[in-house]
């Protein structure tokens, strides 16, 4: 197997589904383990999801029962504005824009008035979506896809298990 060839789908395959350690996949592909767990942070690969995974496989039912009650709670309008506020500060702790602060180029006030209009628009968005208007969101969708086409692919990032220390933003 060619290291350049390990994109983020098969190593999610080979660290999750197969259960490899950094070494035996640095073994099969005949690198560093420094370079396998350099791609593996890279696209979010961790071990707490690893675990994550393999109790849910263990435990499909109660899982799926968790993961009802859950979406119940998360879609009950009384909870949209925290929701929205938590998201916020998931993807405003992330490493682009945490580096921008310490960098000077972004100042806190601006990060907090950017951290309240982009909740008040996932309020708005989720709101959207419990109410079931899937229509006004498809709308939506068509207005604003083509904003942005010349951008790379997206890389879902999906949230890790461990909150950061503190939250990167105070709402009101």
């Amino acid at each position: 197997m060619r290291w350049e060839n390990v994109d983020r789908e098969l190593l999610e395959k080979l660290y999750y589904e197969e259960g490899l350690s950094d070494q035996r996949i640095a073994d099969r592909c005949q690198v560093s383990k420094n370079k396998v767990i350099y791609k593996r942070k890279k696209y979010g690969i961790t071990q707490a999801k690893r675990l994550y995974r393999q109790y849910e496989k263990q435990n499909a039912e109660l899982f799926q029962t968790l993961n009802q009650r859950s979406c119940e709670r998360l879609c009950k309008r009384e909870n949209i504005d925290e929701f929205a506020k938590a998201i916020t500060n998931y993807v405003l702790c992330g490493e682009p824009v945490q580096e921008m602060r310490a960098d000077g180029r972004l100042a806190l006030a601006d990060l907090e008035l950017l951290g309240q209009h982009m909740s008040d628009r996932l309020s708005g968005l989720l709101s959207t979506a419990v109410n079931g208007d899937w229509c006004q969101l498809e709308l939506l969708y068509g207005r604003y896809r083509l904003y942005g086409a010349d951008q790379t692919t997206q890389n879902p990032d999906q949230p890790d298990l461990t909150p950061p220390s503190k939250p990167c933003l105070h709402h009101s």
